[in-house]
C-alpha cells in the first residue's frame, strides 16, 4: 500500500511539474509576442528629424533615442571610415556620426554630399578629471624639447607640434566652458548610425 501511495505521489508531482513548465512556456510565448509587438510599434514610430546643429544644441533631450539628422558630410575618417562629420548650412560646428554594425563604414566619396542619417543619440560627458588626463597625455607626448606656441604654425614647428598645441587649446576652451556652465561637465553628442541616405 505504501508503494502505491508513493507511486501516486510521484506521478502527481511529475504531472504538476510538467503542467507548470507547460504554463511557463505558454507565458513565455505570450510575453515574447508582446515584446515583439512593442518592438514593431517602436520601429513603426515616426522618428524626430532635425539638422545637425539642432541636435548638438538639444542633444540632452534625445540621449538613447532614435532620431534622423540631416547635414552635409565635411569629413570621413581615413582609418576604416568608421566616423563621418556632418555640418548644417546654419553652423560651422561639426557633428560626429559613428557607423553602426548595420552600416559598417562610410566611404570618402560621401564628402560634400548631404545626408539624412538615422541612429541613436549618444552622450559623452567631459569633466575636469577627463581634461586633466587628456592634458597630461598631450604633454607626455610632447616631450621636454617641445615648445608651446600660440596656435600659429611657427618657424621650425612640425605638423605634430601644431596638432598638440591645438589639442591643448581645446582643453583650455573646454575648461572655460565647464566654468561657465551650470554643471560640472560639458556634453558632447554623437549619433550611432543605423542607416543613411543621400538627400
Amino acid at each position: 500500500m505504501k508503494k502505491v501511495f508513493l507511486l501516486l505521489t510521484a506521478a502527481m508531482f511529475l504531472f504538476a511539474c510538467g503542467n507548470q513548465s507547460n504554463n511557463e512556456a505558454t507565458e513565455n510565448k505570450d510575453a515574447s509576442k508582446e515584446e515583439s509587438k512593442d518592438a514593431s510599434k517602436e520601429e513603426g514610430k515616426e522618428t524626430v528629424s532635425m539638422k545637425a546643429h539642432e541636435l548638438m544644441e538639444e542633444g540632452e533631450n534625445y540621449v538613447d533615442k532614435t532620431v534622423t539628422v540631416e547635414g552635409t558630410a565635411v569629413h570621413v575618417c581615413d582609418h576604416g571610415g568608421k566616423r563621418m562629420f556632418l555640418k548644417s548650412e546654419d553652423s560651422d560646428e561639426r557633428f560626429k556620426v559613428v557607423a553602426g554594425e548595420e552600416i559598417g563604414s562610410f566611404k570618402n566619396e560621401a564628402e560634400g554630399k548631404t545626408f539624412q542619417v538615422k541612429g541613436i543619440v549618444q552622450e559623452k560627458r567631459i569633466d575636469n578629471e577627463y581634461l586633466d588626463n587628456w592634458e597630461k597625455e598631450i604633454k607626455e607626448d610632447m616631450g621636454d624639447d617641445h615648445r608651446v606656441h600660440d596656435g600659429k604654425h611657427g618657424e621650425g614647428e612640425t605638423h605634430e607640434d601644431h596638432e598638440m598645441n591645438e589639442d591643448l587649446a581645446k582643453v583650455k576652451n573646454m575648461r572655460e566652458e565647464i566654468e561657465e556652465s551650470d554643471k560640472d561637465y560639458i556634453s558632447i553628442f554623437s549619433l550611432k548610425a543605423k542607416s543613411f541616405e543621400e538627400k
